[in-house]
């Protein structure tokens, strides 16, 4: 039991954020910094099983903020990266404090899947409840 507190104290931030959302999550971005592709209050999917690429959005740990910034190369174990809205590069950061990639695609997507379901159900849910009855 010792060995499992050890090896847990011994993980940084970004291994103990990533093995908690191992299945996934979702976040919502709260600043401007990769302005006109992510918007402040978008939600985004984050996988952390995915190595990043370049081009790819990432989530990344630094001075106990989660940010979320585009990739653009790594070099030994710095990686280098900046937001779409910023003109330079962010300090390099090392990568054992990657979290994971961004998948704008599956969040949007999860947000229309909701409002077709809604869509879907409230003219019936609405049409009940205003005592209309389908003639059969």
């Amino acid at each position: 039991m010792d060995e499992t507190i050890k090896t847990e104290a011994s993980m940084n931030k970004a291994e103990v954020i990533r093995k908690i959302m191992k299945d996934g999550i979702t976040l919502t971005v709260v600043s401007d910094s990769m302005l006109p592709k992510l918007k402040i209050g978008q939600e985004v999917r984050i996988n952390a099983k995915c190595k990043p690429k370049f081009g790819d959005i990432i989530v990344f740990f630094s001075c106990n903020n989660l940010i979320i910034h585009r990739f653009y190369f790594r070099i030994n174990s710095k990686c280098f990266t900046r937001g779409d809205n910023q003109r330079y590069f962010d300090r390099p950061w090392e990568f054992n404090n990657y979290i994971g990639k961004a998948d704008v695609s599956v969040a949007f997507l999860e947000k229309i899947w909701m409002a077709f379901i809604i869509a879907k159900s409230a003219p019936r849910f609405l049409l009940r409840a205003i005592g209309f009855q389908k003639k059969e």
